[in-house]
């Protein structure tokens, strides 16, 4: 029983050296942007109508990498704090956005106070969790009451991420993204942010997040193709299903 625990308890860690390691390794050459700028446009939109963001108010983006989405928020008058394991995505980020804030920090042991903020926005991040309690719990910590909640990550019912990232598709590939990388579906993302204390949440999936970057050989091939698809999917009736994006919201009661 004790070995049974043990295994179950490492199965539910997330390997936090090897998030290091391959962030640090990635934007030694370049900044991690992998949207271009229509994708943003769509992520941003879907910001702006579920939050309702007021200028002045305190945002903090979890698991920033190199501030490419706060960048995008910049001009909605925000006080901007961004947070991430790579040491040298953090110092990327200070010398392109140094009106923000920026720190080094683990998004399951969040390093600010009570009450600290108006709006979390997790950047991609969750589905590098193996499980979402943790985070949850600390983004309902830092959040004052009201405060809300945003998130973006690939929907695993989405025929292109299962191919790409499914361990039982035979396409999957790892080159360009971490070992802790799985999918998610808008079940478990509900039921986390509610089990953590959250209301009014809500979890739907869009796609038009146009990508200007993938690092496979093949998925840069193809990159155009998706792109046109994806676009197409989201003026679709099945994008409620199948929408290459999950976007989740809540609020702090």
């Amino acid at each position: 029983l004790s070995v049974l625990f043990f295994a179950i308890a490492v199965s539910e860690m997330q390997n936090k050296e090897a998030e290091k390691k391959f962030f640090d390794s990635f934007v030694a050459d370049q900044a991690y942007d992998v949207f271009d700028a229509r994708g943003y446009e769509r992520l941003v939109s879907e910001f702006n109508a579920l939050v309702k963001p007021l200028k002045g108010q305190s945002l903090l983006d979890v698991g920033c990498g190199t501030g490419a989405f706060a960048e995008q928020l910049k001009h909605l008058g925000l006080r901007i704090t961004g947070i991430d394991l790579s040491f040298k995505s953090v110092s990327m980020a200070c010398g392109a956005s140094p009106l923000h804030s920026w720190a080094l920090g683990d998004a399951e042991r969040l390093p600010f106070k009570n009450g600290a903020f108006d709006i979390l926005s997790f950047s991609g991040i969750l589905h590098h969790l193996p499980s979402l309690g943790k985070v949850f719990a600390e983004g309902l910590r830092v959040l004052r009451p009201g405060g809300k909640v945003f998130a973006y990550d690939p929907n695993g019912r989405n025929p292109a991420m299962w191919l790409y990232r499914s361990p039982g598709s035979p396409f999957r590939t790892r080159t360009g993204w971490t070992i802790n990388e799985r999918l998610l579906y808008r079940e478990e993302l509900k039921a986390g942010l509610i089990d953590a204390g959250f209301t009014d949440v809500a979890c739907s999936a869009i796609s038009g997040v146009s990508f200007k970057y993938v690092k496979s050989r093949l998925g840069k091939r193809l990159l155009g193709i998706y792109n046109l698809m994806d676009t197409c999917l989201d003026k679709s009736p099945l994008r409620s299903r199948f929408g290459a994006f999950l976007i989740s919201y809540a609020r702090k009661p």
